[in-house]
């Protein structure tokens, strides 16, 4: 986010869940934010608060022509919180480091990073993700690949973004549609 602007995002999700996210242009490479997931806040079951979660990132290189843009940064919203271990069942990012370019195309961006958001038993893990614009200021493709390197957790998202208007936008997403595993 540029100097001075902000973001705000809802994202609905499984049993009526809802994640509010806040972030802050603090300075030019600076954002800082905050999150907080709400489970079974939509429908008639007891809603479960979990605790808010910190993102910051920083802009460590803008990129060039040859070279990639890189950040480095820490989001702490996980998913699906259990009040029980008072932690996220899916971990959020943690600590990263991730470098982004287009490449091949005008409007293929592939993003690659490396995260660890464990700290009892530390693990570096990684993602890579891309994007590509169907249809100008309209419609984008999106694909992640995360938890690399965490075997069994290991999980692939997709997903497509609608432009309403410039600064309103939709996300259709499907999260981990590689597994069976119901949970």
């Amino acid at each position: 986010l540029d100097y001075g602007s902000y973001d705000l995002q809802f994202r609905i999700f499984s049993d009526g869940g809802v994640l509010t996210k806040l972030n802050f242009g603090i300075f030019k490479p600076l954002n800082i934010g905050v999150s907080w997931e709400l489970a079974s806040l939509i429908g008639v079951d007891d809603v479960t608060v979990a605790i808010p979660a910190l993102q910051v990132k920083l802009n460590l290189y803008s990129g060039s022509e040859k070279l990639p843009g890189v950040a480095i940064g820490y989001d702490g919203q996980g998913f699906f919180y259990d009040p029980d271990k008072t932690d996220f069942i899916q971990k959020g990012k943690g600590v990263y480091v991730v470098a982004g370019k287009e490449i091949l195309f005008p409007s293929l961006n592939l993003n690659i990073g490396i995260n660890m958001n464990e700290f009892k038993e530390p693990r570096i893990i990684g993602f890579v993700g891309a994007s590509y614009i169907l249809i100008e200021e309209t419609l984008m493709f999106m694909m992640e690949y995360d938890n690399i390197g965490k075997g069994a957790y290991t999980r692939a998202n997709a997903g497509l973004r609608l432009w309403i208007t410039e600064n309103f936008d939709i996300d259709f997403m499907l999260r981990n549609f590689t597994t069976t595993d119901k949970d």
